[in-house]
């Protein structure tokens, strides 16, 4: 490769691959061609016997850009990048900052190949995601909610002990961990563990981390929404009817990142649903019944929903360890739903939206009235579903239950005035 005045008008990255040994021929020429090596310090002392200005890469990120404008069109700037420079690398934050025009990349493999190769699993259908330098959890547990394979890319904040320790946290344990350390150097390691046993260890860095549920545990069907009622296990059409279930949803206004009660769950189904919505965040199943609490496991394993929580408890007195909800369903009750919503009107918080579902006229009034008298401006909806049923040579229409739909949200300026 020959390279001209015109090269020192850009920014040349370089992918090193895991090690010194994944470098071309062409690779090699371009480093070999720089004026300036910039990298961070393990890649620069791979090159010590070069004799060129070097500049170190450190946390300050400004410093370096200004560095890197200060010797544009003056020398010829070669920047090493670990692994792959535009996965998850220093390659488009250089060209979001210095434009396409400017940068130059030549690409090596990625951590994520190396991985996969060390392990001899294909990586296609795999998905991944960056903990590397994260202060929360979002992405991370968006990108398991809904995968099976999935590459942690993390830091010595972010480790694996972290990573399984979250897992843990979140009902999650059923994947396999395989942590790879040092990819490419001598002293580089491959284990498999349990997410308990990495819970409790330390590993060296740089790594990263493969999880995999096991043929088993993969999730058998799909996750949608107004799924019919015979996907559910359920008994005695002891179930949110599917119609009713979409615009129970509506009316909650899920969010990723919400933390979700489901109070008198019966089989789960509306929180099953809400797992669409909620991808970051956690929900609660609570039902006193042992056969529904069976059955809400048993839905939940078949949608592989796996930030769920089922709890077998009485309410309201099964919500006091629960953490403070951004959303609350009741779907169940009887006789006991007014203190089980005061429940849960106690427990919120500024913006918590409530949605009441019942069939009793008296359990309508009496939630619309405490709603009220707590100032959350009740809305009551009624739901009134016939569903098309075949006859010898028609159809004919079949009337379902109506269902009265209660819901109120809590008013962030009024209660947060009087909790002063």
């Amino acid at each position: 490769m020959t390279f001209g005045a015109a090269d020192k008008e850009k920014i040349y990255v370089v992918g090193m691959g895991m090690s010194k040994e994944d470098l071309t021929g062409r690779h090699l020429a371009v480093i070999r061609s720089g004026e300036i090596l910039i990298g961070g310090r393990r890649h620069l002392d791979l090159f010590d016997d070069t004799r060129v200005e070097k500049i170190l890469i450190t946390k300050d990120m400004e410093r370096l850009f200004l560095q890197i404008r200060e010797n544009l069109g003056k020398k010829r700037m070669v920047v090493l990048a670990s692994g792959d420079p535009l996965h998850f690398g220093i390659g488009s934050t250089l060209i979001r900052t210095f434009g396409k025009d400017r940068v130059e990349i030549v690409p090596n493999i990625t951590t994520l190949q190396a991985a996969f190769s060390r392990i001899k699993e294909r990586w296609d259908d795999a998905a991944w995601v960056s903990f590397h330098g994260k202060k929360d959890t979002k992405a991370l547990l968006k990108t398991l909610a809904f995968n099976d394979k999935v590459a942690v890319y993390t830091d010595p904040v972010n480790s694996p002990a972290r990573v399984a320790k979250i897992l843990l946290e979140r009902g999650m344990a059923c994947f396999h961990m395989t942590v790879l350390s040092d990819l490419g150097e001598k002293n580089e390691k491959v284990r498999q563990v349990s997410v308990e046993q990495a819970a409790a260890e330390e590993f060296d860095t740089p790594n990263i981390v493969i999880l995999k549920k096991s043929a088993e545990q993969t999730r058998s069907l799909p996750l949608e929404l107004g799924m019919p009622d015979d996907r559910f296990e359920h008994k005695d059409g002891l179930i949110t009817k599917a119609e009713v279930r979409s615009v129970t949803l509506s009316k909650l206004r899920l969010k990723n990142d919400h933390i979700f009660w489901d109070l008198g769950a019966g089989s789960g189904s509306v929180s099953v649903e809400a797992a669409v919505f909620i991808t970051a965040g956690q929900i609660f199943a609570v039902e006193q019944n042992e056969e529904r609490v069976r059955q809400i496991e048993t839905n939940r394993e078949r949608f592989g929903v796996r930030n769920m929580t089922v709890i077998r408890a009485a309410l309201p007195e099964g919500m006091d360890s629960l953490p403070v909800p951004d959303r609350v369903f009741i779907g169940g009750g009887g006789k006991v739903l007014p203190e089980i919503l005061q429940a849960a009107i106690d427990g919120s918080k500024p913006g918590t939206r409530i949605v009441v579902n019942t069939v009793l006229v008296g359990s309508m009034a009496k939630a619309s009235e405490i709603l009220e008298k707590n100032e959350w401006k009740p809305e009551i909806t009624q739901i009134s579903v016939s569903r098309g049923k075949r006859m010898p040579s028609d159809m004919r229409l079949e009337a379902l239950n109506p269902v009265w739909i209660i819901t109120g949200e809590r008013p962030a300026k009024k209660q947060e005035g009087k909790n002063r």
